[in-house]
């Protein structure tokens, strides 16, 4: 359901769609269409799931990050929040 509509193709993601969060009862779903709202396209969801995006990879030293590790996914997702805010500020206003 969530696949279309968004037109991501999430495979294991898709399975968690119907899922609620533990921590604050939102649908999962949300997530997904939050994250399309925002600019994220299918690429750039399945780069989340598998820490892959190349533009943040350059950024952390050499090693192979885990997509399930705690350590890993902190360290992947602090280092593309670096860069969104980075991609915010040099954005011109009303751009």
């Amino acid at each position: 359901e969530i696949v279309k509509v968004v037109d991501f193709q999430l495979n294991e993601w898709t399975d968690h769609a119907r899922d609620y969060c533990d921590g604050t009862g939102h649908r999962v779903e949300d997530l997904f269409l939050t994250l399309e709202r925002v600019g994220f396209a299918h690429d750039d969801v399945a780069h989340l799931e598998h820490l892959s995006d190349g533009r943040v990879l350059q950024r952390i030293p050499q090693r192979e990050l885990r997509r399930n590790d705690v350590q890993d996914v902190t360290l992947y997702m602090s280092t593309l929040a670096d860069l969104l805010e980075e991609d915010l500020q040099a954005t011109p206003p009303g751009a």
